[in-house]
């Protein structure tokens, strides 16, 4: 059993943020927007956010039908925002880690609160 642990704690250790923000594009917004790039991802990735999973939680798709099949539906998205959710939040850790290893940490809050308020 501890050997498992190990073996999936060196499998998250392998997933570098750096990398992880390339794959989204985060990289591309600093070198196009400079110091402000953060900003404009941050409030570009939650103005998506927010126009994809508001009207999915509505479900508008299943309104017309029957009580049983809306209320299928509404579960079927909600679980869906929850697995969103889920694998989003999975990526705070690494964030958090990479922000403290490179003394970032005044700076991420900045950008989190600048970009909240911006959204």
């Amino acid at each position: 059993l501890m050997h498992q642990k190990q073996r999936n704690l060196n499998f998250f250790r392998k997933l570098n943020f750096c990398c992880s923000a390339q794959r989204v594009g985060v990289v591309r917004f600093f070198f196009t927007f400079g110091i402000y790039g953060g900003f404009v991802y941050s409030v570009l990735a939650n103005c998506v956010f927010s126009l994809s999973v508001f009207p999915l939680m509505m479900c508008a798709c299943v309104q017309r039908s029957s009580p049983r099949f809306r209320t299928l539906g509404i579960w079927c998205a909600y679980c869906l925002v929850a697995t969103l959710a889920v694998v989003l939040c999975s990526l705070v850790p690494f964030l958090l880690e990479y922000t403290w290893k490179n003394s970032m940490l005044d700076e991420f809050a900045v950008m989190f609160l600048i970009g909240k308020i911006g959204s």
